[in-house]
């Protein structure tokens, strides 16, 4: 390299070490913040993947027990209704895992991303409740229709299954209720250390 070459070289070097050391230091508290929720997001994954393979295999003994259009149907739309959930949080939560660099803008670019993936989250689930709450209440019709004699029979495990299918869905509501509460909170702790960090 020529000598007006590494001068050049060298006056960039120089301006870019100048401007890094200029950056505000990324606090200690967002910097826990941000690792937290990375650990938080890689449960909440690695939980999601054991309930669809459970529910999935839960969901095959069903069919294998009963082979009938009924259960066939009904594990169609689980299925169906499970690969929405996973496209969508697949969607939801691309780039969230890291920072893209070591400065406080990113570091809070990151924080902010992940409170917006929640609320999505949040919204996505109020719209699969409603969808499968439709289908619940016209596929139990139709059950009703088909086992009228057996449920009038044996009520219980009816009654036990509706019951706990309410009470899923009641968690369901309270997670989105609490979790809109939790981001409301973390959306004016990132404000505060945002203005914090100056």
């Amino acid at each position: 390299m020529s000598e007006i070459g590494e001068r050049e070289l060298e006056a960039w070097r120089g301006a870019w070490q100048s401007e890094r050391d200029r950056r505000p230091p990324i606090p200690a508290e967002l910097r826990r913040l941000v690792a937290r929720e990375r650990r938080k997001l890689v449960l909440t994954v690695t939980l999601e993947a054991l309930l669809v393979v459970g529910s999935l295999l839960g969901v095959g003994v069903a069919v294998r027990r009963h082979p009938d259009a009924l259960t066939w149907t009904w594990a169609g739309a689980v299925v169906v209704l499970f690969a929405g959930g996973i496209a969508f949080a697949w969607w939801n939560r691309r780039g969230l895992l890291d920072p893209e660099g070591e400065t406080c803008e990113k570091y809070l670019a990151l924080a902010r991303a992940r409170c917006a993936s929640r609320i999505r989250s949040v919204r996505f689930v109020y719209w699969l409740l409603a969808v499968e709450v439709v289908f619940l209440l016209a596929w139990g019709g139709w059950e009703a229709s088909v086992k009228h004699a057996a449920m009038a029979a044996d009520p219980w495990p009816y009654v036990v299954r509706w019951t706990l299918t309410v009470v899923a869905i009641a968690v369901a509501l309270a997670w989105a209720r609490a979790t809109r509460r939790r981001v409301q909170r973390q959306s004016e702790e990132l404000a505060r250390l945002a203005s914090e960090a100056g």
